[in-house]
């Protein structure tokens, strides 16, 4: 009777150990209701972050994509662990509409993980940002004041762009009006 019972949550581990990671994710996932907006980009080369915690994981993703919604402009997006001190994955394109990088060295993103998704240009255009009401200013905005209650988890990053290429690291965080890209995250 033991044996049986070994074996069958030995079966059972193989069959959890087997489900995939789904094909893609979101960023930002849970500080965001599911609306997007037109959002400026910060100043030239200014490096804007969002943490955020995946509601789902995945595993060796290869590709990210975003919407430059208007301006013909270089921009740049990177996704890193550990307060901004681990970049996974970065993609730098230029032009308006849907931008992809693909081919990416394979990352994961671990469910309930940390993470912290950043983006700037070289110039005043506008993307498709995730509507957290970030844009009404510091004093106004209970998401915001509530998020970098404990430390600042939405603004600018201390470490520039250059020529709209995200920096290895993100540097402190300062408090700052903006809005979230919309990033997919995905693989191959």
């Amino acid at each position: 009777m033991r044996r049986l019972g070994l074996l069958l949550i030995l079966c059972l581990a193989r069959v959890v150990g087997a489900v995939d990671s789904p094909t893609g994710i979101l960023s930002p996932t849970t500080s965001t209701p599911a609306t997007a907006s037109a959002a400026n980009f910060p100043a030239a080369d200014v490096l804007f972050c969002v943490d955020w915690v995946p509601m789902m994981g995945i595993t060796n993703a290869t590709e990210l994509a975003w919407k430059v919604t208007g301006g013909s402009t270089t921009s740049g997006v990177a996704v890193y662990a550990v307060g901004g001190t681990i970049e996974l994955a970065e993609g730098t394109t230029t032009g308006t509409g849907l931008q992809t990088v693909t081919g990416l060295t394979p990352f994961s993103l671990t469910a309930g993980g940390l993470y912290r998704t950043c983006h700037c240009s070289t110039s005043g255009s506008t993307f498709a940002g995730a509507s957290i009401q970030l844009a009404t200013g510091l004093a106004n905005d209970p998401v915001q004041l509530i998020f970098n209650s404990f430390g600042n988890h939405i603004g600018t990053a201390a470490n520039p762009c250059v020529g709209g290429d995200p920096p290895a690291t993100t540097g402190a965080l300062t408090p700052a009006n903006g809005q979230a890209i919309i990033l997919y995250i995905a693989k191959e």
